[in-house]
């Protein structure tokens, strides 16, 4: 009668250590959520005269404050030098208008 008892014994264990990993998991993925961070590129190519050399520098830092405000919960802004999992690349059209 003793074998009985000690396979029960085994099963609820692996059955309660199972459910204490899948809550480990679960409950590390609700404190700490996934975060993405996007990296807008600077503007190239554009305005790149004596007149105005900050100009592309400028339109970026617009578009990143206007872009910071409407990112969905858990993306961010990526600052300069840190690791970014979306790259975001921005282009100006010229019109014969504009």
């Amino acid at each position: 009668m003793q074998a009985p008892k000690i396979g029960l014994s085994i099963a609820v264990g692996a059955l309660m250590t199972m459910l204490l990993i899948g809550g480990a998991v679960w409950a590390q993925g609700a404190i700490f959520p996934a975060r993405h961070r996007i990296a807008i590129e600077p503007v190239k190519g554009l305005c790149e005269y004596v007149l105005f050399p900050h100009f592309n520098a400028g339109l970026r830092e617009s578009f990143v404050a206007e872009v910071s405000h409407r990112l969905p919960t858990r993306y961010s802004i990526a600052a300069s030098g840190e690791k970014a999992d979306l790259h975001a690349r921005m282009s100006v059209r010229q019109t014969q208008q504009r």
